[in-house]
This record gives structure tokens, sequence and C-alpha cells, in this order.
């Protein structure tokens, strides 16, 4: 069983199917079983998440109880991974080789990448980050190129909880960096003048992951790999 990692600030029990109002679960799972196994279609893909989402809702919900309209322009497609009835809200990150879902009870982002990912983000500095970020970044050493893939994947996970993506500018949100260590949330302000909770969470291999919520600050951070065994 893998075992559930947790925010220092309160040590409590595991709760397989229900979801306090200030927690946060983050699932992750392979896309491929085997290095020479085929990756996961989009439907496996897709059957797996509502499975995680089944674990709360007691059920496994249909696909066209899922939608993607953007509560700020209504576009039908664009916008964040909702279910269409519940409390229960989630968000998705992929990346080679592994999906990842986090689950929480108010608006919530995740977003993961691999360290190696910050190479190319600092080759294209000027357009991701903003001047006092750039000035974080000046040796372009390996330390810079982790801090790099933190900061873009925070940025993302931060514009993913609000429902907003990449239509807002990303030099405009400034996550804190260094990241701040698993579990403890810190407050991350965006640039519509709400204060959102940063955390990173801690996932095998040589990759970063940050989970990002909107309201009061969450309590307990849970990562796993899925399927669960409890």
């Amino acid at each position: 069983m893998s075992p559930a990692v947790r925010s220092p600030a309160r040590p409590s029990g595991p709760r397989p199917h229900g979801l306090a109002s200030d927690d946060v679960d983050v699932w992750w799972f392979p896309t491929a079983r085997r290095p020479d196994a085929a990756p996961r279609t989009p439907a496996r893909q897709d059957r797996t998440v509502r499975a995680v989402l089944g674990r709360y809702l007691r059920r496994t919900p249909d696909p066209d109880e899922i939608h993607g309209r953007c509560e700020h322009c209504g576009h039908p497609t664009h916008g964040r991974p909702r279910l269409r009835a519940g409390d229960i809200t989630f968000n998705l990150s992929h990346i080679e080789g592994r999906t990842v879902v986090a689950v929480a009870r108010r608006p919530v982002g995740v977003d993961t990448e691999p360290v190696s990912s910050g190479r190319a983000l600092l080759s294209a500095a000027e357009t991701v980050f903003s001047e006092r970020e750039r000035a974080g970044f000046p040796a372009r050493g390996a330390l810079d190129v982790r801090l790099a893939a933190w900061s873009w994947c925070a940025k993302e996970s931060l514009t993913k909880a609000t429902g907003h993506g990449l239509a807002v500018d990303p030099t405009t949100v400034h996550p804190p960096c260094p990241p701040p260590p698993h579990g403890r949330w810190v407050a991350a302000p965006f640039p519509d003048g709400r204060a959102l909770w940063l955390t990173s969470a801690l996932l095998p291999g040589a990759c970063v992951c940050a989970v990002a919520v909107d309201g009061p600050r969450p309590a307990a951070l849970r990562v796993r790999r899925w399927p669960a065994d409890d």
C-alpha cells in the first residue's frame, strides 16, 4: 500500500471514502504499466479519472456528468473540468508516463512538470517570467533549471485553480520561489487581487508538482498512487 503523505498541520488518519472541506487529495497513476506497454488511450485515462472521483461520490460518474464550460466566458469546452452536480472539485495534469488528479471541496488546480522542462523555460524566460523572476535565475545551472520548472508549474496550478488558465499573462503571476516544503500551504497572490494557497506535492521521479486552492487555507494534503488498496 502506498502511504498517505500529509501536511504536518493535522496528522490524522486516512479518510478513504470521504474528504473534509479543508483537505486536498492528490492521486497519480502511470500511463503505461511497463516500459514496453502501449500508453493509455484518452478513453482509458478518462475511465481512471472517473474511478478516482467515484471514490468520493460512492459511484462512478458518467462521462456526460463532467464538463469543461468556462465560468468566465461561457465557452463550452476550454474551462477547467468540473462535475455538473455536487461539491467535489478536481483538476488534472499530464506528463509523459503519468497523470495526476487533485480532488478537493473548493476550486483546485494541479500541475506537474519534468524538471528537464526548466531548460526550455529558461531559454524563453522573457515570455514566461517577470523581470524580477528572471533575476533569480542568473546562472542557468541545474538549480535554476529546477526552480524554473517549479515556477512554471506553480503558475499553471494557480491559473487552473481560478479557471483562467493561460488567458492570464504568466509574467504577472508570481508564485513563491523556491517552493514551499511538501504539504506546507503558503499564500500566493493572484493578479486579480485575491490570495490563493499553494504547496508543493512530493511525487516519485524527476518532476515537480504544485497544488493550488482558492478559499480558506487547507489543513491536510494527501498524496497517493492509484488504485488505492485500503
